[in-house]
């Protein structure tokens, strides 16, 4: 029943709205609110189902000026947006990993760089100003889990926060739920705004609203996890992966980042055991990943 129900609203969506013991079948009753939803996805967006079945989820990064956007950026970001929709473009890809690598090397350039793609990354919106009078671009971010896909997300935010430097809402709503020019922590700008976050990630984004410093700290430390996925990665593996197990494992307990550093190392040394030139022994190898991650991992620890 896709042509019926969209596959990112499931039966517990809508089946609660219906009346108790309706003799009605749920997926051919969708609620207005539901169904309102669809029609706006249908039409201000390219279709982001995937037809193999591979898990993603879609968010909605809406911005929102510091004080306000004036009739000629607004012109320009429609203008840029239907170039870029008219050269056959469906989606970009954002390469954070090269950003947050570039930052914590202390080269924050600014410079983001990026490449096309059919699908995952930033979509194109078709007519999202029925939306919103603000600009909005869909993030499909895969991933085996809601948390590794919020990850993407997340970092895709914060990356295009300092590049349009203005304040963005990241959402799962292609409408967005507040006005966030209004809004404020201790009268400083709320930067970046992140609904839906799941709890194991609350180490990385303690706070749902962060300021400039908030947003500066979050970048700082992402820098720090892409140094040490780098450092841990061997053929096979996602950095991405190692980013989110370690972000997780920290949600209860900074230190936990050691065991769990501690546990990718074990799995670096272990595959690449055969591989390996006789060069060092696994022990050896063991050793200097640790003496090169220690220093990151304390300051991993201490910010927290």
């Amino acid at each position: 029943m896709a042509a019926q129900v969209p596959g990112n609203i499931g039966v517990q969506s809508f089946s609660n709205r219906l009346e108790g013991g309706s003799k009605y079948e749920p997926k051919r009753n969708v609620c207005d609110t539901c169904r309102m939803q669809f029609i706006l996805e249908k039409v201000a967006w390219r279709s982001h189902g995937d037809k193999q079945g591979a898990k993603q989820s879609t968010f909605y990064l809406h911005l929102f000026p510091y004080a306000f956007f004036t009739k000629t950026q607004l012109h320009a970001w429609w203008r840029s947006i239907d170039h870029l929709r008219d050269s056959d473009h469906t989606a970009f890809f954002v390469d954070t990993r090269m950003y947050f690598r570039q930052f914590a090397k202390g080269m924050d350039t600014g410079n983001v760089q990026g490449r096309r793609t059919a699908l995952f990354g930033l979509g194109l919106p078709a007519f999202s100003e029925t939306v919103s009078n603000t600009p909005v671009l869909p993030i499909v971010a895969p991933g085996e889990n809601y948390g590794l896909q919020f990850l993407l997300a997340l970092e895709k935010a914060v990356v295009l926060s300092r590049w349009f430097e203005c304040r963005v809402l990241l959402s799962r709503s292609p409408v967005p739920p507040l006005n966030l020019a209004h809004q404020h922590i201790d009268e400083k700008p709320v930067v970046l705004m992140a609904e839906g976050m799941p709890r194991n990630l609350s180490w990385l984004l303690p706070s749902t609203s962060l300021d400039p410093a908030g947003v500066a700290r979050l970048c700082e430390t992402l820098g720090h996890l892409h140094r040490i996925a780098d450092t841990l990665y061997y053929q096979g593996s996602d950095t991405d992966t190692i980013i989110h197990d370690l972000a997780t494992a920290a949600a209860d307990d900074p230190l936990a980042l050691y065991s769990e550093a501690d546990r990718l190392i074990e799995q670096k040394v272990t595959h690449e055991k055969a591989s390996r030139a006789q060069a060092a022994t696994p022990e050896q190898q063991a050793i200097s990943l640790s003496r090169q991650l220690a220093p990151v991992l304390r300051t991993l620890a201490d910010q927290s």
